[in-house]
């Protein structure tokens, strides 16, 4: 599970679905939900969690997804077993990681200190 601090930056209700939107430094990360935690405030920061199943990667920004949460990132290491392949990614300074098919990483020739994109639905974010 990875862990992401941000800052809240704004919030949109529309009963019972809530939007938010947090800034990490220079990008934004939209949450999805029907809850919210109790006391949840503007201009305060969160601890944001992501399962490494829910992020997939992509060599370049997709403006014709439903994706919204489309970050950059750098990829820090590249670990395989026979299946699947853990990347560590740097997103401005925090560390997060992916969990894929070895297969997607061969065909997409991922190499360590690439740039890339990490693609994380709205849904899959939460509020530790």
């Amino acid at each position: 599970m990875s862990q992401i601090r941000a800052t809240l930056v704004e919030l949109t209700e529309n009963k019972p679905l809530h939007i938010l939107k947090f800034k990490l430094h220079t990008q934004t990360i939209t949450l999805l939900s029907l809850e919210l935690p109790p006391n949840i405030s503007i201009n305060n920061s969160y601890i944001l969690q992501i399962k490494a199943t829910d992020i997939a990667l992509s060599k370049q920004h997709n403006k014709e997804i439903s994706i919204s949460n489309q970050l950059n990132a750098t990829i820090l290491d590249i670990e395989c077993s026979k299946l699947l392949c853990s990347i560590t990614l740097d997103v401005e300074g925090v560390k997060i990681e992916s969990i894929v098919l070895k297969t997607s990483i061969q065909q997409m020739n991922l190499h360590i200190g690439e740039a890339l994109v990490a693609l994380i639905p709205a849904t899959k974010v939460s509020i530790c």
